[in-house]
């Protein structure tokens, strides 16, 4: 099985937001990225659609690293940044 892009999304009352988190991430040396925005708000696409729970969902989510050699290590390393912030 190959999994792509794990991804959390924090609610508006967590404990610590998605860029507190990624920051944390890429002062370990690890890197993660936003989650999509939704295709609507790209500045290519000419449409007028309004999409708030996409907008908010794509401010809210956080995609973790994934790739097929990532080591147990490097797993508990993340989600030891995860859960600590």
């Amino acid at each position: 099985n190959s999994y792509w892009m794990p991804t959390l999304v924090f609610s508006s009352n967590a404990k610590s937001s998605r860029d507190t988190v990624m920051d944390r991430l890429l002062a370990e040396g690890v890197q993660a990225r936003t989650f999509f925005w939704p295709l609507s708000q790209l500045s290519f696409v000419d449409s007028q659609w309004e999409n708030p729970i996409s907008k908010l969902k794509a401010a809210q989510g956080l995609n973790l690293p994934s790739f097929h050699d990532i080591t147990l290590s490097e797993q508990k390393k993340i989600m030891e940044i995860v859960n600590g912030s």
